[in-house]
This record gives C-alpha cells, structure tokens and sequence, in this order.
C-alpha cells in the first residue's frame, strides 16, 4: 500500500509570525521524481524455460515481436504544501571541490607526452619511449664510452628497469648521486559532489510554534526516508528512492521588479543549491536547560540537516545559475508546477 506524499498539513513556516522587516527566508520544497515506467510482454505460450532458454525447449533468440519493453521517461512533481520557510541561517558556506591528484610520468610517460605536446604523434612518442628505453639498457650493460654525468644517469635509468633486487639500485643511485626525474604532473580526475549543512533553532514561545515546529521536524525526517516496495508485514523487497529537495535562499530587495499582482520578487542570495537528497537529521531537545512548556512540549529544538546534491557540477551548471533550468532533474519534464502556500 503506497503512503501519502504529505508528511502532514503544510506548509510549514517558522516563525510563525514575521516581522514586516523580514526580508529574506530559505525555503526548502519536497519535489517526487516520477521513475520511467518499465513494461515488459511475452507471448502467453511462453514458459519459465522458454524465457530462460532452458533444456525442455529449443534453443531460439527472442524478437521485438515476442518481449516489449517500454519507458515512460523520468517526470518530477512538486508535492504541494510539502514545503518549509524558515529564516535565512547566519552563515551559508559553499565549498566547490575538484579532484586532482599528482601522476610520475617516469622516463617513458614524458617521451610520450613530449611528442604529443610537439604536435608528434602518439605512436612516435611511443616508439621514442621504447627507444630510450632499450638504449639505457644497452648503456648499463654493455657501455657507450659514455663518461661523467652522461654515464650516471645511463647506469641509474638502466638499473630501475631492471628485475634487481632493491638495494642494488639504491646502490647504484647513491654511488652514482643520481636520482631519475618522476617528472610529477597534476591529473584532473573528477568533480565532488557538494554537501550542504544547516543548523536551525526553535524557540516556541506557545503551544501553536510548539506544533508546528513539530511539523517542521516531522516533514523533514519524512522526506529524508524511503517507501517500503511490496510490503509483506514485516519484511519488504526493495526501497523507493526518498524524495529530493528544492532548496533556495531568498531575498527581497526594498527595489526592484514586481510580480504581477505587485508584491515583491525573491532572488537568490548567493550560489544556488541543484536538487538534493537530506542525507542526514540530527534533532536535539532542550540542549541548554530541562523546562517545559505546560502542554510537556520543549522550549528548544535545534536540527542540523545535511543535504547532498544529486549530482556533480559541470561548466554548463555554472552558466545556468540564474535559470530555472539549473534546479532541473536530469532530462525530467516537471508534471506540476505548484507556487501557492509559499511554493518556489
């Protein structure tokens, strides 16, 4: 049995009541990816064995006339009244990584990349590797006449390639006062997924913020958790992805452009955050003292909820900031747009 989208009777808002002076909020909507919806058809003869090509049959392929498979497409969905506002946290920290580490071209690596980096080809950086290579074995064991710092570094190169054991050739480098050149370079290997943290705490001055920061908690750790899939009691198959989540600081300016029926436009503070997963919930009650409310409800809540977004950056991501497209899900056609009660 599939569960409600909602968490509750959104949406959310704390505090409850703003101060006109209020001009910036961070609100955070619960958005439902819609999976692609798979189908799959046999002929109504076919068997276990004939799908699986089993011994009882004969061996034959499968056409697109006897298994169909079909995909809707990924859409998402705005779940109205699944959405929290709260006030705008004192830091907002935006940390862009990229992974790099160093790679050793070694001797062979930096023939290849000299001659591509020349406009050679990489077949002949390949072949002057190998040749280089051989030439400092011949050097180390048979000898050119070389002499001096030539003859050094010949007998090192040749020793390192070479099945000795390890402490003749540290031998040979200390004698010889030579250490090869790993010519060490800086190799891009990816973009990180950003993380974003915040922290949030409630005071409820009476029994109304009491409930609805209750709400608040509730709708969050609701939409951080999956949906059970073929429910049977008390064991399950398999998980529904939990929801994601649109999250965007707002301010609004004292100037500015109007919507159309006047009332101010929120803009973005700051970088903006892709759809992302809360990844973690941590709810404290009452952290600086044990006093109640008459109902038994605490006097402080903070939460501190981590998100992670659903997928790296790119260079395209960046242009797009100020677009509606950047808060897109993948190649997703959006099945409801949704801004009342403080939708974005």
């Amino acid at each position: 049995m599939a569960l409600p989208d909602n968490s509750g009777q959104g949406p959310y808002m704390y505090p409850i009541t703003r101060d006109p002076e209020f001009k910036s909020k961070i609100v955070f909507q619960a958005i439902k990816v819609l999976p692609p919806k798979f189908t799959a058809s046999f002929f109504s003869s076919s068997t276990a064995d004939e799908i699986k090509g089993g011994d009882k049959t004969p061996e034959r392929k499968a056409t697109s006339e006897e298994i169909k498979v079909a995909s809707s497409g990924i859409k998402t969905s705005v779940i109205r009244g699944e959405n929290v506002s709260l006030y705008v946290p004192i830091s907002f920290n935006v940390n862009d990584t990229l992974r790099y580490t160093n790679v050793e071209l070694g001797l062979a690596g930096s023939a290849v990349a000299r001659s591509a980096s020349r406009g050679g080809s990489i077949g002949a950086g390949i072949f002057q590797a190998l040749k280089e290579t051989g030439q400092s074995l011949f050097d180390f064991f048979l000898g050119t006449g070389a002499a001096g710092e030539t003859a050094a570094v010949a007998a090192v190169r040749g020793s390192q390639m070479t099945p000795l054991p390890t402490s003749i050739k540290n031998a040979v480098g200390l004698t010889a006062r030579v250490t090869l050149n790993p010519n060490l370079r800086t190799q891009f290997q990816g973009v990180n997924v950003r993380d974003f943290s915040f922290q949030f705490s409630f005071f409820p001055k009476n029994q109304d913020e009491s409930i609805m920061v209750k709400n608040i908690v509730k709708f969050f750790r609701y939409h951080a958790y999956p949906e059970e899939l073929l429910d049977a009691g008390d064991f399950s198959i398999a998980y529904r992805y939990p929801n994601l989540f649109r999250i965007k600081l707002l301010s609004e300016a004292n100037e500015g452009p109007v919507g159309p029926s006047g009332q101010k436009i929120f803009k973005n503070i700051g970088t903006p955050i892709k759809m992302s997963y809360l990844t973690g919930v941590q709810t404290s009650y009452n952290q600086v003292n044990a006093v109640l409310h008459p109902d038994g409800s605490p006097t402080q809540i903070d939460i501190n909820l981590v998100f992670s977004e659903y997928k790296a950056l790119s260079r395209r991501d960046i242009q797009n900031e100020d677009d509606d497209v950047f808060y897109q899900f993948e190649n997703s056609t959006a099945v409801e747009q949704h801004k009342a009660h403080g939708g974005t």
